[in-house]
């Protein structure tokens, strides 16, 4: 797909200064600001002063007015993931498969962890929690003692 950007300023007399940086990265079309297709774009995008640059992007517009570098970088950062297509693709085929074998490699101890096993391994780094942790484990085992107790109580 060619790109293209457009550049508006108020004479065509600065032609040159006007596509240079664009020189083999985009198709540039000037339009004189006097010209009703400029204005209808000025006012579209409420463009304030010249020159400007607008270069699409499917729906949305990027428009950069008195330097033409946000679209200059944008363009040559595009151009460069066009150069190297198959990096990118080794890269998304291989993570995904790794991923995978991470999620199978977590979910094999978590399924032979008890709840007494949690517990005693919580234990184990009680003084490395943060001590909200530890007042609600201190909480929730106060509540256990009370339901074990009241259990046995109706028994």
């Amino acid at each position: 797909m060619a790109r293209r950007v457009l550049a508006i300023a108020r004479t065509s007399s600065d032609e040159t200064a006007m596509t240079r940086p664009f020189k083999g990265l985009a198709d540039v079309e000037l339009i004189d600001a006097s010209s009703g297709q400029a204005r209808a774009v000025i006012a579209r995008y409420g463009i304030k002063a010249q020159p400007a640059w607008l270069y699409p992007l499917g729906e949305s517009v990027i428009v950069a007015v008195g330097s033409p570098e946000p679209i200059v970088q944008r363009l040559r950062e595009q151009l460069a993931r066009e150069m190297k297509p198959g990096l990118e693709q080794k890269h998304q085929v291989h993570q995904p498969l790794q991923s995978q074998d991470k999620q199978v490699r977590d979910k094999e101890p978590k399924r032979r962890l008890t709840r007494q096993r949690v517990l005693e391994m919580m234990e184990g780094r009680a003084d490395q929690l943060h001590p909200v942790t530890q007042v609600s484990r201190v909480n929730r085992r106060l509540s256990m003692e009370r339901a074990r107790t009241r259990g046995s109580e109706s028994e």
